[in-house]
């Protein structure tokens, strides 16, 4: 079985910035980059593009598929 794994916690602490200002740049709750991150939800094609681009990461960094 294969499930997908954000990185968005990684990322997030290699550009030493916190889910709170994340969310305020992206203009979304920080419950929902919580969700994003838990993997409850994914992100719309627009905020991955929008977190690519404040977490200066490749839009395929933002999540990895593992094998269980």
């Amino acid at each position: 079985m294969r499930v997908i794994r954000t990185r968005i916690t990684e990322l997030i602490k290699e550009n030493k910035t916190t889910k709170i200002s994340l969310a305020r740049k992206l203009g979304v709750s920080r419950d929902t980059v919580q969700n994003w991150d838990k993997g409850r939800s994914m992100p719309s094609m627009t905020n991955s593009i929008m977190l690519v681009g404040i977490l200066k990461c490749k839009i395929e960094q933002l999540s990895e598929i593992i094998e269980c």
